[in-house]
């Protein structure tokens, strides 16, 4: 049972699962013709789906998550036998790095530093995006130039 609960609970507290949940119960209210709390509801609905979305929204989660797991001096790091790169959201047609570019360099220093015996870097297209390049053929170009200015 608890198992079920601790699946089920967290979507219905994101703000897409709880604006639904709100959604649901005013579609259920206005079958009882409570217009003012179906309003209300509704309303709340809106405002809650819309904060979510905002960048400050983001921000505030990504503050919460960057506290929770600090970052370290590559020095402490021990050595591993691999690392793995998600290459999702590199912006290759401007060939800019953008905020996954991070992955790529951080990478690039731990295999400098010794730390990674080797890098596997992952990703690939969408299936509307056959014939451009991958995330992950970027981010190995990407690996192997800074390999080469790193040397």
């Amino acid at each position: 049972m608890s198992s079920y609960v601790e699946k089920l609970l967290p979507i219905l507290v994101y703000p897409l699962g709880f604006t639904l949940l709100l959604c649901i119960t005013a579609f259920a209210l206005s079958f009882a013709a409570r217009t003012g709390v179906l309003r209300v509801t509704i309303g709340l609905a809106i405002v809650l789906l819309w904060l979510a979305s905002t960048p400050a929204f983001a921000g505030l989660l990504m503050d919460m998550l960057e506290e929770q797991n600090p970052s370290f001096p590559i020095e402490t790091i021990s050595p591993k036998d691999v690392v793995i790169v998600l290459s999702g959201g590199l912006a290759r047609p401007q060939r800019h790095l953008g905020g996954a570019g991070d992955r790529v360099m951080q990478a690039a220093l731990l295999w400098r530093a010794g730390k990674a015996g080797k890098i596997i870097i992952t990703g690939g297209n969408l299936p509307w995006e056959h014939a451009s390049p991958t995330d992950s053929s970027f981010a190995s170009e990407l690996l192997r130039l800074m390999a080469f200015r790193l040397i």
